[in-house]
């Protein structure tokens, strides 16, 4: 009779089981892999996402020439200096503006567009009207300025002709003002703001006036006229040949 064999059965493992021993006896290298990938991705990332934030800060905080968000298709000396910014209409201190003629008034609206002391050639003081017609008449000049600062001489010459007692009759000649209404009209068509505007019932006055919440995207006047007052160009003498 053959001896017995002794036989020992084991049971076979579950799915968790077979699973836990693919992990501990892989190949270690295999396993990290994913992981160090994935690392890789998140550090391009962030990284991407930072340079673009710092770019897109640049490019706003600073438009350069070549580029504005509106874009300045007609060439002019002054594009470098020009930047935009949210601006509230109506706010206390342009009220000065509203106010009936005085000489602080009158200081007041000069300043805005004849402000860097216009001389003409080989002459250290500002001209009258009358010696720039001369001058320009005799040495065949144009003037050139930026119109911004010829919109602003026209509306001021407008309301000097509401007080023509007190101004050169030669400033407020009805021609000189329907030229000056003409041009401001041409200006306004040509800028077309399209922001919102409102107004509301004031009790006070028992009438309709303006918001005070009426916010427009402007060019900053400021930065405009400090680089005109740098360079002399609110009121600036160009020679040119004899034509138009």
């Amino acid at each position: 009779m053959s001896p017995s064999v002794a036989y020992e059965f084991q049971a076979l493992p579950n799915d968790d089981e077979i699973e836990d021993h693919k992990v501990e006896g892989g190949n270690p290298h295999r396993r990290r892999q994913p992981k160090k990938f994935s690392c890789v991705l998140l550090i391009l990332l962030v990284t991407s996402v930072i340079f673009n934030v710092i770019s897109m800060a640049f490019w706003l905080r600073f438009p350069k020439q070549g580029y504005s968000y509106y874009p300045q298709l007609t060439e002019t000396p002054a594009e470098i200096a020009v930047a935009y910014e949210v601006t509230r209409f109506g706010a206390a201190k342009e009220l000065l503006f509203e106010q009936d003629r005085s000489p602080h008034v009158d200081a007041a609206w000069r300043n805005l567009y004849d402000f860097s002391g216009s001389t003409l050639p080989g002459n250290n003081n500002t001209p009258t009207m009358s010696e720039i017609r001369d001058f320009m008449k005799q040495q065949g000049t144009k003037i050139q300025l930026l119109d911004i600062f010829h919109q602003l001489h026209c509306l001021d010459t407008i309301r000097k002709a509401y007080y023509p007692q007190d101004y050169d009759e030669q400033i407020i000649v009805s021609s000189h003002v329907i030229h000056c209404i003409n041009a401001i009209r041409q200006s306004l068509m040509c800028m077309v703001d399209v922001s919102k505007v409102s107004w509301v019932w004031d009790e006070q006055t028992d009438a309709l006036v303006e918001s005070q919440s009426n916010f427009h995207t402007c060019r900053d006047f400021e930065k405009i006229k400090q680089w005109a007052l740098e360079n002399h160009y609110d009121r600036q003498f160009v020679v040119v040949p004899q034509q138009r």
